[in-house]
């Protein structure tokens, strides 16, 4: 499974369920994820540290978030998906994740 791979399935099950609790949703998908991966429960971070990439994530993330700071900043799409209140915003907000762009290497 590739990194990219990962990404959407973890997404497309948080977009299936409207689980507020990635981190459980990651262990339990992949409970023998690469190191980096299962630290920060992402595939992109994964990608970076396969890349070897030590630049600062939000100008190497391979996702290309709507906000270009990356995806911890205020407005972001992680963000907004992190503060969502209800499941239906959640899963809205996953499905919108799963589905951007990723940037190959």
């Amino acid at each position: 499974m590739t990194n990219k791979e990962g990404h959407y399935k973890l997404w497309n099950e948080l977009a299936r369920t409207g689980s507020d609790d990635k981190e459980t949703t990651f262990d339990t998908l992949f409970p023998n994820a690469p190191y980096v991966a299962s630290i920060y429960a992402c595939f992109a971070c994964q990608e970076l540290s396969d890349r070897d990439d030590d630049g600062y994530c939000a100008d190497t993330c391979p996702i290309q978030w709507g906000n270009p700071e990356g995806c911890c900043q205020h407005g972001s799409e992680y963000r907004q998906w992190a503060e969502a209140e209800t499941p239906a915003e959640r899963k809205r907000l996953a499905a919108i994740i799963r589905d951007l762009p990723w940037r190959e290497k």
